[in-house]
């Protein structure tokens, strides 16, 4: 046998190395991988933009908000409205301002007319203010309000139309006890309708109105402000704190003792509650319940006690009775 030698394969020659770049090696890869990566650079840009946005967005908001909550100390300096009416033409009068600054300044720009009103030196002036008040009233409940705003505006409506002894048109401008946002407008609303009713020379079934309203409330109750009316945020406790004075001042009954003790209980760590019961229970002639409520009071705010004895007769009084040995 004769031994061949091994068979050998042959291979095909190799040419020239590709060097072109990959992305030109790869033309439908490539284009896949950098669409992808700059959709997804694309939507990283956007969110960021959004979230800045949204933020600076956030902030404008909320210095034109602070703008608009320190019109009320423009107005506790301003007689005649106007310097309060000509700081709302001059910031707030556009129609481009967000929702809720724009009725808060229609609502605002109301309550300069309403003080325009008070000052005018002639019926023609007078009429003039209370239609312009009008028409702001009616721009703000125009717009598409939450809940909570149009029920305080509505409010704030009905009271105004009180001040001008238009009874039967405070009493249609209510809103209804049930559509009240919280607890504090409910009380705000029984309040009005109380001042409503006495106008129209049912004082004594005012008074048993709130009576009944202050009773149903249990607390303690929050501390914090749930409302905005009238151009301030309201506590609970304080607008309690209206209802009991109102009863106090119109029936001056003993018996509305217990209106203060309810209240005490309701607000046991709020200073004002306290002192506006020390205060109630002085003119209801409970000098001794006076003094334990003075007396809770000046251990929640030492300081601010001390200052409003140093300007209340009554209150001077109740302190030298606890100096007493």
């Amino acid at each position: 046998m004769i031994q061949g030698s091994p068979v050998q394969t042959a291979s095909a020659p190799e040419g020239p190395a590709d060097t072109r770049p990959w992305r030109k090696r790869h033309p439908v890869l490539s284009r896949t991988i950098l669409y992808t990566l700059g959709l997804a650079l694309g939507v990283v840009i956007v969110t960021l933009y959004n979230q800045r946005k949204a933020e600076d967005d956030a902030t404008a908001s909320e210095a034109l908000q602070k703008q608009i909550d320190g019109l009320g100390l423009v107005l506790a300096t301003d007689p005649t409205g106007d310097r309060l009416l000509a700081l709302l033409d001059e910031k707030f009068a556009g129609e481009d301002l967000p929702l809720q600054a724009r009725q808060r300044s229609l609502r605002w720009r109301a309550m300069g007319w309403r003080r325009k009103a008070e000052t005018a030196e002639s019926d023609e002036a007078r009429l003039a203010a209370y239609a312009a008040a009008d028409a702001a009233y009616a721009d703000a409940l125009a717009l598409e309000l939450p809940a909570a705003e149009r029920f305080a505006l509505r409010l704030e409506q009905s009271e105004a139309l009180l001040v001008r002894r238009d009874l039967t048109a405070a009493r249609a401008a209510l809103p209804a006890l049930e559509s009240a946002p919280a607890p504090t407008a409910a009380l705000m609303r029984q309040f009005v309708l109380a001042q409503l009713m006495r106008l129209e020379g049912q004082t004594d079934e005012a008074c048993a109105l709130l009576r009944a309203t202050l009773a149903g409330v249990r607390g303690p109750v929050a501390v914090e402000p749930d409302a905005y009316i009238g151009g301030r945020e309201w506590t609970t406790a304080q607008i309690a704190t209206e209802l009991a004075a109102f009863v106090t001042s119109q029936a001056q009954r003993p018996a509305d003792v217990a209106l203060w003790k309810h209240l005490r209980g309701l607000a046991p760590t709020d200073y004002e509650a306290q002192k506006s019961a020390a205060l109630g229970l002085l003119a209801l002639g409970a000098a001794d319940d006076a003094l334990a409520a003075w007396r809770v009071a000046r251990s929640l705010d030492p300081r601010l006690a001390a200052t409003e004895a140093g300007r209340n007769e009554q209150l001077a009084g109740l302190e030298r009775r606890l100096a007493r040995p």
